[in-house]
């Protein structure tokens, strides 16, 4: 995993070279490593500092025992930080909350002209290449943050809706199982417990 690691920051100063006058920067590179029938995961955030000309780069403990965030970016934090809290009180910590609460807000005015957008959703799983899902919101359908249709993206990409339920042309998806939604503990999230980037 650390050599994966290592590699990606060596390709992103490279490339950084080429670009001598950009500033300040922050990128969440998100990894799996596979061990024959078991998966271990990883997050890194890797950060330059145009002042010193410094790259920071922080691993986060992935080992939560629920659903949980686990770090807000970015200069939006506050009003997700703002939308996302009332949820985990009154629902709990499930997935769920956290993107309904991303999705929720970016409809809020936000003092950063840079912040906000289309909700962008991205998966890794056990298996496989990690995926970007069709996003549909009350202001629209987005694929990879840009206007899409179900048509206009590519085969077999699924759909979530802002509350995270899948969702298809004809409306929500069902699985062909029983489902069951699970309350997660109710706890009060503190800053340093959320990945969202606005």
């Amino acid at each position: 995993m650390y050599g994966r690691i290592d590699w990606v920051i060596e390709r992103l100063k490279e490339m950084k070279t080429s670009h001598p006058d950009c500033g300040d920067f922050t990128i969440f590179h998100a990894s799996r490593n596979s061990f024959g029938l078991k998966s271990s995961f990883t997050l890194v955030r890797h950060q330059f500092f145009r002042k010193n000309n410094n790259w920071v780069s922080k691993e986060y403990d992935l080992d939560g025992k629920q659903s949980y965030a686990i770090v807000l970016d970015g200069s939006g934090q506050d009003v997700v930080f703002t939308a996302v809290t009332p949820l985990t009180i009154k629902i709990g910590s499930v997935s769920r909350v956290y993107f309904q609460g991303f999705c929720k807000a970016l409809t809020h005015t936000c003092p950063d002209p840079y912040s906000g957008g289309a909700p962008q959703l991205l998966g890794l799983g056990s298996t496989g290449v990690g995926r970007h899902y069709g996003v549909r919101t009350t202001a629209g359908m987005f694929f990879q943050g840009h206007a899409a249709s179900f048509n206009s993206v590519p085969h077999r990409t699924q759909w979530r809706d802002s509350a995270f339920q899948s969702v298809g042309p004809n409306g929500p998806q069902m699985k062909n199982r029983r489902r069951k939604l699970i309350k997660g503990k109710n706890v009060r999230p503190s800053r340093s417990d959320f990945i969202s980037r606005m």
